[in-house]
Protein backbone atom coordinates (compact mmCIF):
# COMPACT_ATOMS: atom_id res chain seq x y z
CA UNK A 1 0.00 0.00 0.00
CA UNK A 2 1.28 3.67 -0.97
CA UNK A 3 1.69 5.66 1.75
CA UNK A 4 -1.18 8.71 0.78
CA UNK A 5 -2.82 5.22 0.78
CA UNK A 6 -2.24 4.51 4.27
CA UNK A 7 -3.63 7.79 5.33
CA UNK A 8 -7.01 7.47 3.32
CA UNK A 9 -7.36 3.84 4.74
CA UNK A 10 -7.19 5.73 8.09
CA UNK A 11 -9.15 8.13 7.26
CA UNK A 12 -11.69 5.81 6.23
CA UNK A 13 -11.67 3.31 8.65
CA UNK A 14 -12.60 6.14 10.92
CA UNK A 15 -15.35 7.25 9.03
CA UNK A 16 -16.65 3.85 8.48
CA UNK A 17 -16.66 3.42 12.72
CA UNK A 18 -18.66 6.54 13.02
CA UNK A 19 -21.53 5.66 9.86
CA UNK A 20 -21.86 2.12 12.19
CA UNK A 21 -22.19 4.20 15.60
CA UNK A 22 -24.22 6.02 13.92
CA UNK A 23 -26.19 3.44 11.90
CA UNK A 24 -26.59 1.58 15.81
CA UNK A 25 -27.54 4.75 17.41
CA UNK A 26 -30.40 5.44 14.76
CA UNK A 27 -31.54 1.74 15.44
CA UNK A 28 -31.84 2.22 19.41
CA UNK A 29 -33.71 5.09 18.81
CA UNK A 30 -36.04 3.34 16.43
CA UNK A 31 -36.23 0.81 19.26
CA UNK A 32 -36.99 3.42 21.66
CA UNK A 33 -39.45 5.84 19.69
CA UNK A 34 -43.40 5.86 20.56
CA UNK A 35 -44.46 7.84 17.29
CA UNK A 36 -44.70 5.38 14.10
CA UNK A 37 -43.02 8.24 11.69
CA UNK A 38 -40.14 8.80 14.11
CA UNK A 39 -39.42 4.98 14.19
CA UNK A 40 -39.31 4.32 10.43
CA UNK A 41 -37.91 7.93 9.83
CA UNK A 42 -34.93 6.17 12.74
CA UNK A 43 -35.27 2.73 10.85
CA UNK A 44 -34.70 3.93 7.25
CA UNK A 45 -31.35 6.46 8.61
CA UNK A 46 -29.99 3.04 10.17
CA UNK A 47 -30.27 0.96 6.76
CA UNK A 48 -29.24 4.48 5.07
CA UNK A 49 -26.06 4.67 7.33
CA UNK A 50 -24.73 0.77 6.87
CA UNK A 51 -25.48 1.40 2.97
CA UNK A 52 -23.02 4.47 3.02
CA UNK A 53 -20.16 2.24 5.29
CA UNK A 54 -20.59 -0.48 2.73
CA UNK A 55 -19.62 2.42 -0.16
CA UNK A 56 -16.59 3.56 2.15
CA UNK A 57 -15.31 -0.21 2.49
CA UNK A 58 -15.07 -0.95 -0.96
CA UNK A 59 -13.12 1.89 -1.60
CA UNK A 60 -10.65 1.08 1.50
CA UNK A 61 -10.43 -2.19 -0.30
CA UNK A 62 -9.51 -0.59 -3.78
CA UNK A 63 -7.08 1.21 -1.65
CA UNK A 64 -5.77 -2.54 -1.08
CA UNK A 65 -6.94 -1.77 2.67
CA UNK A 66 -8.45 -3.99 5.04
CA UNK A 67 -12.01 -2.19 6.21
CA UNK A 68 -12.99 -1.84 9.85
CA UNK A 69 -16.41 -3.78 10.62
CA UNK A 70 -17.74 -2.31 13.38
CA UNK A 71 -18.19 0.88 15.33
CA UNK A 72 -16.10 2.46 17.40
CA UNK A 73 -15.59 1.60 21.67
CA UNK A 74 -17.64 5.13 21.85
CA UNK A 75 -20.52 3.68 20.07
CA UNK A 76 -21.96 2.21 22.90
CA UNK A 77 -22.24 5.08 25.48
CA UNK A 78 -24.23 6.62 22.92
CA UNK A 79 -26.47 4.29 22.47
CA UNK A 80 -26.40 4.50 26.33
CA UNK A 81 -27.21 7.93 26.71
CA UNK A 82 -30.49 7.50 24.14
CA UNK A 83 -31.63 5.21 26.82
CA UNK A 84 -31.27 7.65 29.36
CA UNK A 85 -32.43 10.29 27.60
CA UNK A 86 -35.78 8.17 26.75
CA UNK A 87 -36.39 7.54 30.30
CA UNK A 88 -36.01 11.03 31.37
CA UNK A 89 -38.62 11.64 28.34
CA UNK A 90 -41.58 9.31 29.44
CA UNK A 91 -43.93 10.13 26.81
CA UNK A 92 -42.27 12.33 24.27
CA UNK A 93 -39.41 11.24 21.80
CA UNK A 94 -38.21 14.69 21.74
CA UNK A 95 -34.77 13.89 23.70
CA UNK A 96 -34.32 11.04 21.27
CA UNK A 97 -34.18 13.21 18.70
CA UNK A 98 -32.26 15.93 20.60
CA UNK A 99 -29.53 13.50 21.35
CA UNK A 100 -29.87 11.94 17.50
CA UNK A 101 -29.15 15.13 16.38
CA UNK A 102 -26.06 15.76 18.80
CA UNK A 103 -24.54 12.48 16.94
CA UNK A 104 -25.58 13.94 13.70
CA UNK A 105 -23.71 17.35 14.45
CA UNK A 106 -20.71 15.12 15.14
CA UNK A 107 -21.25 12.70 11.92
CA UNK A 108 -21.33 15.85 10.52
CA UNK A 109 -18.04 17.36 12.02
CA UNK A 110 -16.36 14.08 11.01
CA UNK A 111 -16.94 13.63 7.32
CA UNK A 112 -16.40 17.49 7.01
CA UNK A 113 -12.96 17.16 8.10
CA UNK A 114 -11.99 14.14 6.29
CA UNK A 115 -13.31 16.07 3.29
CA UNK A 116 -11.45 18.71 3.97
CA UNK A 117 -8.17 16.34 3.71
CA UNK A 118 -6.12 17.25 0.64
CA UNK A 119 -3.63 14.22 1.53
CA UNK A 120 -6.29 12.18 0.00
CA UNK A 121 -5.86 10.42 -3.42
CA UNK A 122 -9.04 11.08 -5.70
CA UNK A 123 -10.91 7.99 -5.18
CA UNK A 124 -11.26 8.61 -1.22
CA UNK A 125 -11.88 12.21 -1.80
CA UNK A 126 -15.01 11.37 -4.23
CA UNK A 127 -16.46 8.66 -2.15
CA UNK A 128 -15.75 10.97 1.03
CA UNK A 129 -17.55 13.81 -0.81
CA UNK A 130 -20.81 12.11 -2.07
CA UNK A 131 -21.37 10.34 1.96
CA UNK A 132 -20.71 13.94 3.11
CA UNK A 133 -23.82 15.37 1.25
CA UNK A 134 -25.97 12.73 2.55
CA UNK A 135 -24.94 13.23 6.02
CA UNK A 136 -25.61 17.06 5.56
CA UNK A 137 -28.89 16.67 4.05
CA UNK A 138 -30.02 13.54 7.01
CA UNK A 139 -28.65 16.25 9.59
CA UNK A 140 -30.80 19.08 8.03
CA UNK A 141 -33.89 16.67 8.36
CA UNK A 142 -33.25 15.77 11.64
CA UNK A 143 -33.03 19.40 13.12
CA UNK A 144 -35.53 20.19 11.27
CA UNK A 145 -37.57 17.39 13.11
CA UNK A 146 -35.90 18.65 16.28
CA UNK A 147 -37.65 22.03 15.64
CA UNK A 148 -40.72 20.43 15.41
CA UNK A 149 -41.07 19.49 18.73
CA UNK A 150 -40.59 22.87 20.09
Amino acid sequence: MQPTHEHAVQVLNSLIETTFDSAESYGKAADLARSPRVQDLFKHKAASRLTLAEGLKQVVRNLEGEPVDQGSAAGPLHQGILVLRDKIGRNSDKPLIEEIKLGETFVRYRFETAARDLELPSQARAEIDRTFGEVVADHDEISALRKEFD
